[in-house]
C-alpha cells in the first residue's frame, strides 16, 4: 500500500489537547494548496471575511479557492474542512487589518 492510499481516507480522528477538542482528517493540506488559500485569504479585502456568516465565508472562499487552482472533489472536501476549521483565525486576522489601516483623521 503506497503512502497516497493511507492519505485518501477522510476518517475524522477526535484529539483533546490542552483541554481543547480537535477533529483531525486523514488527508493533508499540501504546502502549495496552503499557500494559495492563505494568499487569497490576505487578498480578499478584510471587510469581506469579518462581514460574511460562517457557512457563506467558507462557501465564498472554497469557491475562490477552486477557481484559481485545479482541485478534485477529495481535495475540496479537504479544504472546505481546512477553512472550517480555521474561520476564527481568518476573521481575527481579517479584523486586525481593519483595525490598522488609516481611518482618515488624526487622533491627538
Amino acid at each position: 500500500m503506497g503512502l497516497s492510499a493511507e492519505y485518501d481516507q477522510f476518517l475524522p480522528i477526535q484529539v483533546d489537547w490542552m483541554g481543547v477538542h480537535y477533529t483531525l482528517f486523514g488527508g493533508f493540506m499540501t504546502p502549495t494548496m496552503l499557500r494559495q488559500l492563505w494568499s487569497l485569504v490576505e487578498t480578499t479585502q478584510a471587510n469581506v471575511l469579518v462581514t460574511l456568516d460562517d457557512a457563506s465565508l467558507a462557501q465564498w472562499l472554497l469557491k475562490q479557492f477552486k477557481m484559481n487552482s485545479s482541485i478534485n472533489g477529495s481535495e475540496a472536501e479537504l479544504v472546505n474542512e481546512y477553512i472550517q476549521s480555521r474561520l476564527s483565525l481568518i476573521r481575527d486576522l481579517a479584523a486586525e487589518r481593519l483595525g490598522s489601516e488609516p481611518s482618515g483623521s488624526i487622533h491627538c
